[in-house]
């Protein structure tokens, strides 16, 4: 193991580059992205696989290695997971793959069978012909059967690992990986970067308070609030849309973060369209309703449509509440229905007609009721992108949601300036302005992840201004 000691960014991505294996402690905010960006540009011969475990640090490490000008032939990135599927899929009698679409526990399948073909000799060529070396990022989040897929790619070439313990936000997994004894003693630490590059132009004061907020966390000392550069608000669930709308005229952009999906939906619907919630990658929401609406005929999926457009905009609940109503009963003659007549005149028409088409126009309909707002723009979208790009027979409204998500997990999604989101879907975003919501409900990783959000300010509501989040760590020292 090498020695401890100051370094500076060019110094440790050189090291990185040159090591066969190693592992690279790096705190939120010190430039982690764009050390694995340099490091990959050091390496002017052969492309370097670069997976992560997440399709936002995709984004972000593609997006940073493009603003450096690293030559595309350097590098290929992907998601652990993404890259074990598509290796399972260009093997599938050897992998022994099931589904191309695996859901939540067949993702183990997968890992299982990309274990069996990186022992196949044939296999290990291509790997080594297809690339020189290899980074992993946000190891911190990697399950033990995704270690295993990399312990065995690292006997085939260059292997260099990074990530935090402390962000180690996904760690419900009951298998995921241990920092000192699963990492360390397969990939030799070399020395931490620390300094916080995120704060460094814009708020200094705060990253060099988040250095001794971190080490407060590790040994579970107690730490006062009142006391750091950011703004400390005792407030009701009430007043939290207070503080948000006071936020939204704030320069560039923020990021309010919840705890859990339906509180943040809910707190994006009460502030009336100043803020959008951020749905996951996946959006298991948007193939539900596809899937709902879809199966669902005649008055039934009259009533899948308000229900749909009820939880993405506001006012829909309330507006159509007496047409919705009439259509539970069984009772479809809106004659004497002035009030959104033209809303009922489109549902009347989806109930009588299967064509998608008209699910569209109805929605459309919808959107238009005075003083209706959009607060979940991403599932809107979507749902109005699938449904114009269905073609009855061809292929399920599920499945065009499915592919759309996809490509956007390849690509990347816009990420408005006002979000409402949750820890685990802003893990590796940067904002300027970020507003903790109920502090008090996270845990030290949690909290340590969305307090560390914000370059320009941060702004934390919880109970109480001291807090002690003591976390049970499988830490080396930083």
């Amino acid at each position: 193991m090498l020695a401890i000691g100051h370094m500076d960014s060019d110094s440790h991505s050189a090291l990185l580059a040159a090591s066969e294996r190693a592992s690279l402690t790096a705190p939120a905010g010190c430039g982690k992205t764009e050390l694995i960006a340099r490091a990959v540009g050091c390496r002017a011969k052969g492309r370097q696989l670069i997976l992560t475990h997440t399709h936002a640090g995709v984004k972000a490490l593609r997006d940073r290695l493009r603003r450096l000008g690293v030559p595309t032939g350097y590098y290929y990135i992907d998601t652990i997971a993404g890259w074990s599927l598509r290796y399972s899929l260009a093997f599938p009698k050897l992998s022994g793959l099931e589904t191309f679409n695996p859901q939540s526990g067949e993702w183990g399948k997968v890992y299982e069978g990309v274990s069996r073909l990186m022992q196949v000799s044939t296999i290990k060529k291509i790997v080594g012909y297809s690339y020189s070396g290899m980074y992993v990022d946000e190891y911190q989040d990697c399950v033990l059967p995704q270690h295993k897929i990399v312990l065995t790619l690292a006997e085939i070439i260059p292997c260099r690992i990074v990530g935090d313990p402390l962000q180690g936000i996904f760690d419900f997994e009951n298998s995921v990986v241990n920092w000192n004894t699963d990492v360390i003693t397969n990939f030799p630490a070399v020395p931490p970067i620390t300094k916080p590059w995120r704060w460094s132009n814009v708020n200094p004061q705060l990253g060099e308070w988040f250095k001794c907020f971190r080490q407060d966390l590790l040994s579970g000392n107690a730490f006062d609030l009142k006391n750091g550069p950011l703004r400390w608000r005792q407030v009701s669930p009430q007043e939290q849309r207070t503080v948000c709308f006071g936020l939204a005229n704030a320069k560039g952009s923020v990021v309010a973060i919840k705890k859990w999906p339906q509180s943040a939906h809910k707190l994006a619907s009460a502030l009336r369209g100043c803020f959008t919630s951020m749905e996951e990658m996946e959006c298991k929401d948007l193939i539900n309703w596809c899937e709902k609406i879809e199966n669902a005929t005649g008055s039934s999926r009259a009533i899948a449509v308000i229900d749909f457009a009820a939880t993405c905009l506001t006012k829909v609940s309330i507006e159509l509440s007496r047409i919705r109503a009439k259509i539970v009963t069984g009772d479809t003659s809106f004659d004497r229905i002035q009030k959104h007549k033209n809303v009922a005149q489109c549902l009347q028409a989806v109930m009588l007609c299967h064509d998608m088409v008209l699910v569209g126009r109805a929605l459309d309909t919808i959107s238009r009721i005075e003083g209706s707002i959009v607060y979940r723009r991403e599932l809107w979208n979507e749902m109005k992108r699938a449904i114009a790009n269905y073609q009855t027979g061809d292929i399920r409204l599920s499945e065009i949601a499915w592919m759309q998500r996809s490509r956007a997990s390849v690509v990347g999604r816009l990420v408005e300036r006002r979000v409402i989101s949750r820890t685990l879907l802003v893990k590796g975003l940067e904002f300027d302005h970020a507003v903790v919501l109920n502090a008090d409900a996270l845990n030290a990783k949690e909290l340590y992840v969305a307090m560390t959000r914000g370059s320009r300010s941060l702004t934390v509501l919880s109970s109480n201004s001291v807090l002690v989040k003591p976390v049970p760590l499988d830490m080396p020292p930083v």
